[in-house]
């Protein structure tokens, strides 16, 4: 979650065109005319510069079900189609930053910063890491976007992304492929990932902490830090169609002592992501403050405070599950720029048992789940190590 945050303040940016965004090689129907976003060319293949990993320090890292790892640092793109057996390494297209995210088939590899407001960014897909296709934009006047994250949520390819100069303003893209794309709708606040119930969409930003007990808690406002009086309210919007959005909480309103303000603006800090392995039709999220926030109708949430899950107050992951056991991956100071990690085990998800892992995983390890077997860990000294029971871990770089 933490390097999730990191990547979702920096974001990877491109431009948006107000129709349709497609990969060049393909053809929408209907559009066989509109050569600006339909150029042919033969797939790009970065040169290798090295039969092997580098060792710098990762800036992004994704992987899929199938053992292809993509591991992004300043200069170079380190993949592995064996979980870490053999690598290759390329230059990555220019000397900016670059981030990689995975959803369902597909890597998306782009810069993370822009240097002119209406710079052409190309966006670059691929299958396995090897040949890449371009996300090739036609702005059409449009400002410049960052990608916030890319989602495959009840069958589509969800793409968020925020305005290019603008604090708020999120614009939300899908894909029946995740090659060609298409602007869905425009939510008035930045809003990270997505949900979906069964029957409603929802769109969370993050929130705001206020120090203020309300007279009366509105929907999704809650006491999330007991022991200094902390309040938060959640930004959180619905849709029944991806297309139109009502906000049910978030709104700034008067009267409230606002924790960071910025020229009389509230900014947003109250963080939180989506939990995994939760009953059907409930939407699960957990926070920094130990709290587990749930939802049945995607609008309105309760909040149950989980102190056991959340025992460093530093850092959490989701659940994983691994084999019998599931997995909730925590870090802790250990010592000046030295940050350990623990894992919290269950059989049942009611009982848990704290293991300390062993010094040798990455420094200030996150972790990702690639497939049933298989988890992933990186940290910020380069390493990159692998495990199929998240107790016993290897590394793979």
């Amino acid at each position: 979650m933490k390097k999730f945050l990191l990547l979702v303040h920096m974001m990877v940016l491109l431009l948006v065109s107000p129709g349709i965004i497609q990969a060049e090689g393909q053809k929408t129907p209907g559009l066989e005319n509109a050569s600006e976003n339909t150029a042919d060319q033969d797939p790009i293949v970065f040169p290798v510069v090295f039969q092997r990993a580098t060792g710098d320090s990762i800036i992004s890292l994704a992987a899929d079900e199938k053992g292809t790892i993509i591991a992004v640092t300043y200069d170079y793109i380190n993949v592995t189609h064996d979980f870490g057996k053999t690598w290759t390494t390329s230059k990555t297209p220019t000397s900016d930053m670059y981030s990689v995210m995975y959803a369902q088939g597909k890597f998306y590899l782009s810069k993370m910063h822009v240097n002119k407001e209406y710079e052409e960014i190309p966006i670059y897909v691929s299958d396995n890491g090897d040949q890449w296709s371009i996300l090739h934009l036609t702005p059409d006047g449009a400002p410049a976007v960052t990608i916030v994250n890319v989602q495959y949520v009840n069958g589509t390819y969800i793409l968020i992304a925020k305005q290019y100069r603008t604090e708020n303003g999120s614009i939300l893209f899908t894909s029946a492929d995740g090659m060609v794309w298409s602007e869905t709708a425009n939510i008035p606040s930045t809003v990270y990932f997505l949900t979906w119930n069964g029957s409603v969409y929802t769109a969370y930003g993050s929130g705001y902490i206020f120090y203020n007990k309300p007279a009366t808690f509105g929907r999704n406002q809650f006491l999330v830090d007991s022991k200094d009086k902390r309040y938060a309210e959640m930004i959180v919007y619905s849709s029944n169609n991806l297309q139109d959005w009502t906000m049910q909480s978030g709104q700034v309103k008067s009267g409230m002592l606002y924790k960071f303000v910025v020229n009389d603006i509230p900014s947003t800090n109250y963080y939180y992501d989506v939990e995994k392995y939760t009953a059907d039709g409930v939407i699960t999220l957990y926070d920094y403050y130990g709290n587990i926030l749930t939802s049945k109708d995607g609008k309105s949430f309760t909040i149950q405070s989980r102190r056991d899950l959340f025992p460093t107050n530093y850092h959490r992951t989701p659940t994983f599950k691994a084999g019998k056991n599931y997995i909730i991956f925590t870090q802790y100071w250990h010592s000046p720029g030295v940050i350990r990690s623990k894992a919290l085990v269950s059989t049942d998800r009611a009982k848990w048992k704290q293991i300390n892992l062993d010094k040798n995983v990455p420094n200030s390890m996150d972790v990702i789940q690639a497939n049933d077997n298989t988890l992933v860990g990186y940290g910020d000294d380069g390493r990159i190590a692998i495990s199929n029971n998240g107790i016993d871990w290897k590394k793979i770089r």
